[in-house]
């Protein structure tokens, strides 16, 4: 009887490990656990703040028929949260930003003054849909001449 018994569980215990072994490595239905964006905040060497609004300043002036670039940087919290994307958009008829957060200036509304384009970052869902309750702005200030 000893023998027997002994002989069924060594069998359920080669069972279980090979059905561990098999379902184990299958992960491609395993859940996933979202871990959703609290805050977004744009980040910088040169991002200053003033009045509870984030700007920077551009050294260089935009020349007429030329462009100027700004790279916005962006801190995301927690810092093990999912869902990294997140969505630039601005307005402004003179400006493009695109999805890596690269801001093209090309034009200007004030000749020879001081000019400013705003520039919206917004966090995502896990679909990609932009989040307005987690966002922050970013001031752009640069000279033409």
């Amino acid at each position: 009887m000893k023998k027997s018994v002994i002989f069924m569980i060594g069998i359920i215990y080669a069972a279980s490990i090979m059905l561990v072994t098999f379902y184990g490595l299958v992960t491609e239905d395993a859940p996933t656990d979202s871990i959703p964006v609290k805050s977004i905040e744009i980040v910088g060497e040169n991002v200053g703040e003033s009045s509870g609004e984030k700007f920077v300043w551009l050294d260089s002036p935009l020349l007429s028929g030329g462009s100027l670039t700004y790279q916005i940087q962006c801190k995301l919290t927690p810092d093990n949260t999912t869902n990294t994307a997140v969505i630039y958009e601005t307005d402004d008829p003179y400006a493009s930003v695109d999805e890596n957060g690269l801001v093209t200036i090309t034009g200007f509304s004030e000749a020879g003054g001081v000019n400013v384009i705003t520039v919206k970052v917004y966090a995502t869902d896990d679909e990609g849909n932009k989040s307005t309750a987690i966002t922050d702005v970013l001031n752009i200030w640069y000279a033409s001449e």
